[in-house]
C-alpha cells in the first residue's frame, strides 16, 4: 500500500507540474559513486572455541550520457564490484576464504521532469549484462581445496530520482529513490541451473532508501 502510495506521489509530480527551465539537446552528463559496506565479528562458543568473520565489499560505478532532447538523455554505465567474506576457526585450524568480483555494462534511458531551474525529477531505466567469477578457499586440518565459478547475469532495472543542479557551476547533486525501484534479473550458470529473480527496493531500512551521487551536466555549446 506504502509503496503504491509513494509510486502515486511520483506520478502526479510528473504528470500535474508544469515544465519550466529545461537541459538543452547535447547537454553531456557524467555521474559516479563509490559505495562501500563491510562487517567483522568475533564469537567464542561454550567449549572455548573462538572464532572470527568479516564481509567487506566496494563498488565503483561511472555513467556518461548525453541529452537528445530537453527531457530526454541516453548513455552508458559501468559498474565494477569486488568483495571478500571470509571465517576462521583457530583451534579446529578450519578457513574459509570467498573472493567475488563482477563487472557489468549497463545502457540507460533517462526521462526528466523540471520542478525550477534547480530541482528535477527523473525516471532512470538501465538494461545490460554483467559478468560475476569467484573463488572459494577451504583449508581444514591440511591442505585446502580451491573452488572457481563463473556466471553471466541479464538484468533490467527501474528507479525515480531527484537532481538539485546548480546551473552556473553544472554540478549537481542526485538521489535515487531505491524504496522504489523495480529490478528483475535472469543468470543462467556454468553448473547448468537458472533463476529468475523480481524484486522492487521497498523497504524500511532507512539508509537504504536513497543513494547519492555527484554529477555534472556540461553543454559544448556554452563553453
Amino acid at each position: 500500500m506504502k509503496k503504491h502510495l509513494l509510486w502515486g506521489i511520483v506520478g502526479s509530480l510528473c504528470l500535474a507540474l508544469p515544465v519550466r527551465a529545461q537541459f538543452s539537446q547535447g547537454t553531456r552528463y557524467w555521474g559516479g559513486t563509490v559505495s562501500t559496506r563491510g562487517t567483522l565479528g568475533f564469537g567464542n562458543d561454550a567449549s572455548g572455541r573462538k572464532s572470527r568473520s568479516g564481509f567487506h565489499e566496494v563498488q565503483p560505478e561511472i555513467q556518461f550520457g548525453k541529452f537528445t532532447s530537453a527531457t530526454t538523455m541516453l548513455g552508458v554505465g559501468a559498474r565494477y564490484s569486488i568483495n571478500w567474506n571470509g571465517t576462521s576457526i583457530p583451534t579446529d585450524e578450519y578457513k574459509s576464504r570467498v573472493n567475488a568480483q563482477s563487472v557489468a555494462l549497463l545502457p540507460y534511458l533517462r526521462k526528466y521532469k523540471s520542478l525550477n531551474e534547480r530541482w528535477w525529477l527523473f525516471l532512470h531505466t538501465e538494461a545490460g549484462a554483467a559478468y560475476h567469477w569467484r573463488i572459494n578457499r577451504t583449508e581444514y586440518q591440511g591442505p585446502g581445496q580451491e573452488f572457481k565459478r563463473s556466471s553471466w547475469q541479464y538484468l533490467i532495472e527501474i528507479k525515480p530520482g531527484v537532481v538539485c543542479h546548480f546551473p552556473r557551476k553544472g554540478w549537481a547533486i542526485e538521489g535515487y529513490a531505491n524504496i522504489l525501484s523495480l529490478t528483475a534479473q535472469y543468470q543462467p550458470n556454468d553448473q547448468g541451473s537458472r533463476y529468475f529473480l523480481f524484486s522492487s527496493g521497498f523497504g524500511t531500512n532507512v539508509p537504504s532508501y536513497l543513494t547519492l551521487r555527484i554529477a555534472r551536466y556540461t553543454n559544448p555549446k556554452s563553453n
